[in-house]
């Protein structure tokens, strides 16, 4: 258990809303502003493979990181893979950015569109 949701409550998330962002510690969900992943914890897998065992050892793995004020456990379908990382919620787009690009991430979630941001594409638009 996750601070009272169950790894099995998650991979339902995960299949019916296509991901999640919840602090294991409190349990909080971020509710606007834009997810933004810290290097060093992704994981990517394929769809068919995410088990109640692997959030489990995901969480025990990175549970130092997780333990960080302020860091989500994320996961996110994309096609037939699940990418699992340690995000932070920020609230200005301006700050989630230059966090990705110093991070050398693809791309944020704005939560609020419910919506990816990829940086490559919004830098063709703005060249």
């Amino acid at each position: 258990m996750i601070n009272n949701i169950t790894a099995a409550q998650l991979i339902e998330k995960l299949h019916n809303e296509g991901g999640f962002s919840i602090n294991v510690n409190t349990g909080a969900t971020p509710g606007a502003g834009y997810m933004v992943s810290i290097p060093g914890a992704e994981a990517v897998r394929r769809l068919s493979d995410i088990t109640e065992l692997t959030i489990k050892r995901y969480v025990e793995k990175y549970a130092q990181q997780l333990a960080t004020p302020g860091a989500y456990l994320g996961a996110w379908v994309d096609g037939w893979e699940v990418y699992l990382d340690i995000s932070v919620n920020v609230d200005s787009l301006e700050d989630a950015l230059n966090l990705a690009r110093d991070n050398k991430q693809l791309a944020i979630y704005d939560l609020e569109a419910g919506d990816s941001i990829y940086l490559e594409r919004l830098e063709s638009i703005t060249r």
